[in-house]
């Protein structure tokens, strides 16, 4: 066997091993919370805010998902989390070790395609990597606050876009349309840009007083025992978005110029 394919075989086997136990830690959630303390600001049911804390797919108009929340659960439940974000650790590397033999977006690519064939179609590595947040104690209280985001954005060759068409695009037909749209887009400078991600901030106060603050991209883990009193907490009041002043440097279309990518089209090249 190559060292490909024994890096491929440790990529394959990890994300299964990861996928049994996001099924326990789910089960383990319902089990739990439902005799301690469960709340989401979104209002979901505990089925389908187990089914978020621990999705490794990607949201509706980007890479990752967010979702605000509280979980009161078994210790049991807790080293669960751990075990899941050793596992995610793992799969990260492997990725990154894929590198030297498919280049960057070569091995995303290769990589995408293992795990999709693991049964998850709408794989994101970026949700993938995601660690499930556990806390090792129940804070005292909790206020979540708006962090500011940012746009990622960076300047693409033709082959790097080419890349992107391919790591995203499983359909043959879909990926050759892709491919055909970026041929046209040659005389245009090329993007990579995200829109700006919600970026959640926990202010944690603990028991003793202390405080600390955590990105809160998905909801808390903590270990409490049932009857327990919940921590204190406070909702994110609703986002003011401020209107971003035009960049200088450059102007970026702000919709993809190939759908279902982060491929964008800048000034025409002279």
């Amino acid at each position: 066997m190559t060292e490909t394919a024994r890096i491929e075989e440790k990529l394959a086997t990890d994300f299964a091993g990861l996928l049994r136990l996001r099924a326990r830690l789910r089960v383990a959630i319902q089990r739990d919370a439902k005799e301690r303390f469960y709340w989401s600001a979104d209002d979901m049911n505990l089925e389908a805010l187990a089914s978020m804390t621990t999705s490794v797919t990607f949201g509706e108009d980007s890479l990752t998902q967010t979702l605000t929340g509280l979980i009161g659960v078994s210790e049991s439940a807790v080293e669960l989390g751990r075990e899941i974000n050793a596992l995610k650790d793992r799969l990260e590397q492997h990725v990154l070790d894929l590198r030297p033999h498919y280049g960057n977006h070569g091995a995303r690519s290769r990589a995408m395609d293992i795990l999709r064939e693991a049964g998850e179609v709408r794989v994101s590595l970026r949700q993938t990597y995601r660690h499930v947040l556990v806390l090792d104690e129940k804070p005292r209280r909790v206020g979540f606050t708006w962090a500011r985001s940012h746009r990622s954005i960076r300047k693409l060759s033709m082959d790097q876009a080419r890349e992107i068409i391919e790591a995203t695009f499983q359909d043959e037909q879909d990926r050759e349309f892709a491919l055909e749209q970026l041929a046209a887009l040659k005389p245009y400078a090329l993007y990579q840009a995200y829109p700006p991600e919600r970026h959640l901030r926990a202010n944690l106060v603990w028991p003793d007083g202390t405080r600390r603050a955590k990105p809160a991209h998905s909801p808390f883990l903590f270990p409490m025992e049932p009857g327990e009193a919940p921590p204190e907490y406070r909702g994110p009041k609703e986002r003011q978005d401020r209107p971003h002043a035009p960049r200088s440097d450059r102007s970026i279309a702000p919709e993809p110029a190939i759908p279902h990518t982060p491929i964008h089209i800048g000034r025409p090249q002279a």
